[in-house]
C-alpha cells in the first residue's frame, strides 16, 4: 500500500526535487531551503487557514440572514396579560 502524504509533505518534495536540478552549490540550496522554502510554506499554512476562518464567517452570516427573519416573522405577542376569563381550569 503506498504512503499517503499531505499537501504540505508533497509540496515539500516538489520543491526539493525541483531544487536538485538546479546548477547552485551547497550554501545557495541551503539558503534557497532555509529562507524561500520555508516562506511558501509557512504562506501556504496560513492562506488555509485564513480560507477555512472566511468560510466559517461566511457560513454564519448566511444562518443568521435566514434565522433572524424568520424569528421576526413569528410576531410573538410579549404584552399578553391573562384575565379571568383566559384561565381555563
Amino acid at each position: 500500500m503506498a504512503k499517503k502524504y499531505s499537501y504540505h509533505e508533497f509540496l515539500k518534495e516538489d520543491f526539493n526535487k525541483l531544487l536538485a536540478d538546479i546548477n547552485l552549490g551547497d550554501v545557495q540550496k541551503h539558503f534557497w531551503r532555509s529562507r524561500w522554502l520555508e516562506q511558501v510554506l509557512w504562506m501556504e499554512n496560513k492562506a488555509n487557514l485564513s480560507r477555512d476562518r472566511h468560510y466559517f464567517l461566511q457560513i454564519k452570516t448566511i444562518l443568521g440572514g435566514v434565522i433572524l427573519p424568520a424569528l421576526v416573522s413569528l410576531n410573538i405577542n410579549t404584552n399578553f396579560k391573562p384575565n379571568n376569563r383566559d384561565i381555563i381550569i
